[in-house]
């Protein structure tokens, strides 16, 4: 046994209305955060950096998101897949999202 805790997240086609925590710092053990298809508002949290174990970051669907994807999201060093679809973010995709050898 490898002593690897997984712990993952799911909110899925809940109708959660509420905006988007800027707390997310607090789930820096988590490898999967999988919130799409909810109604989230407000943008998506510079903090989102701080959850470096982070593998899975699903969140399309929330059309109320709005503002830029923050260039922190790059210290997820671990991110192999990024879902942002059907959301309203605007601005230029960090390249430093092109850093992240694992997506």
């Amino acid at each position: 046994m490898s002593g690897k805790l997984t712990i993952i997240l799911f909110f899925l086609f809940l109708n959660i209305s509420f905006l988007f925590p800027t707390s997310i710092s607090g789930f820096n053990q988590e490898e999967q955060l999988e919130l799409f298809d909810n109604q989230f508002s407000g943008k998506i949290p510079e903090e989102i950096g701080q959850l470096t174990s982070l593998e899975i970051f699903r969140f399309g669907g929330n059309v109320g998101i709005k503002g830029e994807i923050p260039m922190q999201i790059s210290s997820c060093k671990e991110l192999v897949n990024l879902g942002l679809a059907d959301i309203g973010v605007m601005g230029q995709i960090p390249h430093s999202i092109g850093e992240l050898k694992k997506l």
